[in-house]
């Protein structure tokens, strides 16, 4: 990691900027300075494989060549991502690819960019700005 990080990005985001998809510009210009978690990487490449599994490995390739910046889970930020799961899971429809990203920013106090709305009221709770990309 060499560039200072900016923000966070949920699969949502990186799958709109991949796809050209509305919110792709404001991904673009962050892309190279933000940051994933290994877990949302591989909700991306599912995302991707699924619309065309015998291209599974090329999205794979893709990603890791769009992606820069991985972060590996911990034992930090997988209790982190537990916390939010349990208290807002129902509310806000949480899964765990969600809590992960979620939690990641959280954890390295960086912006999260995301195309899903259901997070609308979290920012508050979590103390955490959350960008919605559309």
């Amino acid at each position: 990691m060499d560039k200072k990080l900016v923000a966070v990005l949920d699969a949502s985001a990186l799958l709109a900027y991949i796809k050209d998809e509305k919110g792709a510009n404001s991904i673009k210009q962050i892309i190279n300075n933000s940051i994933m978690n290994s877990i949302n990487v591989t909700e991306a490449i599912i995302a991707l494989g699924r619309i065309h599994p015998d291209r599974l490995p090329h999205y794979n390739n893709i990603i890791n060549q769009i992606v820069i910046n991985i972060y590996e889970s911990d034992s930090e930020l997988s209790f982190l991502v537990s916390e939010i799961i349990v208290k807002y899971r129902k509310e806000h429809n949480i899964s765990l690819g969600d809590g992960y990203c979620l939690a990641l920013g959280k954890l390295l106090s960086l912006p999260v960019y995301t195309a899903d709305t259901a997070w609308s009221g979290l920012e508050s709770k979590l103390n955490l700005e959350i960008k919605y990309i559309r």
